[in-house]
């Protein structure tokens, strides 16, 4: 049990790390606020959870979380949602973005030989394009951003998409206009292979038994 609080009290502390840096600009109370509702945003599952974090937390942070969970709720009305919400929702959008690019990067870095990802351009501009509802809240939070989108798409795989500054200071998508849609990483991949299997209309193998490592 004191195990599982330390780590517990170790991963709030990293967060509270991240999310002050992302909130840079803010003043101390906004701060405080971006940091506990990124904190109890993804712990917040029910009515009564809500409840609960309004009573002990304030309406400042039930608010942010409210329009967190509205949103992801909500898909199809996203660009209406944005259009109103909070800088301290819209931040804690970008840090979450920023942290699954972050995820993939580890993924693509853990490739075992012989294996290879394959990548679409056109999900890598649309992540682009919903990270773009959040941009210009925090300087800081928009250059980890480019970092990371740049880190992975352009560094790593090559997939001919960047970030960079426009001459009015916002971010923007540049593209090689490659007209080959997939990307794979790596292109000519080393290692061990499995036989290809083809998998028929019916989900049944075809050509013999599954491969087994």
């Amino acid at each position: 049990m004191n195990d599982d609080l330390a780590s517990t009290e170790m991963l709030a502390q990293r967060k509270l790390v991240d999310f002050a840096k992302f909130a840079g600009k803010f003043d101390a109370q906004e701060k405080e606020l971006v940091v506990a509702a990124a904190l109890v945003t993804d712990c917040t599952h029910s009515p009564l959870d809500f409840m609960m974090v309004k009573d002990r937390l304030g309406d400042g942070v039930a608010n942010v979380v409210g329009e967190l969970q509205h949103l992801a709720a909500y898909k199809h009305k996203s660009e209406q949602l944005i259009q109103t919400m909070s800088n301290a929702s819209k931040l804690i959008n970008l840090a979450k973005t920023i942290r699954s690019i972050g995820l993939s990067i580890k993924k693509i870095n853990n490739l075992m030989p012989g294996q290879q990802v394959q990548l679409s351009r056109r999900n890598i501009k649309n992540l682009f394009n919903r990270a773009s509802s959040f941009f210009n809240v925090s300087p800081t939070a928009d250059n980890m951003f480019m970092e990371a989108f740049n880190t992975a798409y352009d560094s790593k795989v090559n997939a001919g998409l960047r970030v960079e500054r426009g001459e009015n200071g916002r971010l923007m998508l540049t593209d090689d206009q490659r007209k080959k849609d997939m990307v794979l990483y790596p292109e000519d991949p080393k290692g061990i292979f499995l036989p290809h299997v083809e998998v028929g209309p019916n989900g049944k193998i075809k050509g013999g038994p599954s491969p087994r490592l």
